[in-house]
């Protein structure tokens, strides 16, 4: 089995393994494939459900949010939300003492009612195997590209974490 870890080697390994007499030529190729992800890209961003293969045999792409729980712990720290590493350089270069202090500024994300969006792979329907071992990690520019869109308003689905102890 060859590993394919981007476009030009899985070109590689469908020249060799799946067409070795094929006329297609690899800017050919990489226009198609690259044609197909952005097309698959667009409809997760757009609030859609991506199957990946045929009949969720690889499984489901979603973009998924969640309330952010805020709370201070017992040493006086926030927890829950996340630091806003832009805001905090710049308190940073402003104000030697904050720095010296290590002090954050978080991210309440007040622009979409305090929701945490990323995307998720859903696997439990899948075919894979070891399916544990594998993961999915958006690329930075589609990453830019969801928080664009969370800025300007759009919305997306919201996943209700279930406390756990009902179970017990």
């Amino acid at each position: 089995m060859i590993e394919v870890k981007n476009l030009r080697q899985g070109y590689k390994y469908y020249k060799t393994e799946i067409a070795p007499k094929t006329t297609i030529d690899i800017n050919l190729y990489l226009k198609i494939t690259q044609g197909f992800m952005k097309f698959q890209v667009n409809k997760l961003l757009q609030g859609y459900d991506v199957e990946l293969g045929v009949g969720e045999s690889l499984g489901t792409l979603r973009v998924r949010g969640y309330k952010s729980k805020a709370y201070i712990n017992e040493h006086g720290e926030i927890k829950g939300v996340p630091p806003s590493w832009s805001k905090t350089k710049k308190l940073w270069d402003s104000d030697p003492v904050a720095k010296a202090n290590r002090q954050l500024v978080y991210c309440f994300n007040e622009h979409s009612d305090g929701n945490i969006y990323s995307v998720k792979w859903y696997t439990g329907k899948s075919r894979l195997y070891n399916k544990q071992y594998y993961h999915f990690k958006l690329s930075r520019a589609n990453k830019r590209a969801l928080n664009r869109l969370i800025n300007q308003g759009k919305e997306y689905a919201i996943s209700v974490k279930r406390d756990k102890s009902q179970y017990k």
